[in-house]
């Protein structure tokens, strides 16, 4: 397993800053994909090369992830908008 730094990924890749903060925030996983340490993010270019050869060859183009990154996703819960705003609401 090897990590690197945000920033070396960056350019070894040629990804830019904002697609790979978009994956961090939708698809991938923190503790698994990417961990930050102190105030550096460190990717596991190994998991996120693969992550991306699933996108590449997945015909529909959907969002494809591990049995246990499923597993992980289905044991949290999730809350809409308006629920969210509700409970703010709620606190004033």
């Amino acid at each position: 397993m090897q990590w690197v730094t945000k920033d070396k990924y960056l350019e070894q890749s040629g990804l830019t800053n904002g697609v790979i903060r978009g994956w961090f925030d939708r698809h991938l996983r923190r503790g698994v994909h990417y961990q930050v340490i102190g105030h550096t993010t460190m990717i596991n270019v190994e998991l996120v090369d693969e992550w991306i050869t699933q996108q590449v060859s997945d015909p529909k183009g959907g969002d494809c992830e591990s049995e246990s990154t499923a597993k992980v996703r289905s044991h949290i819960p999730k809350h809409s908008r308006a629920i969210s705003a509700l409970d703010t609401s709620r606190q004033l």
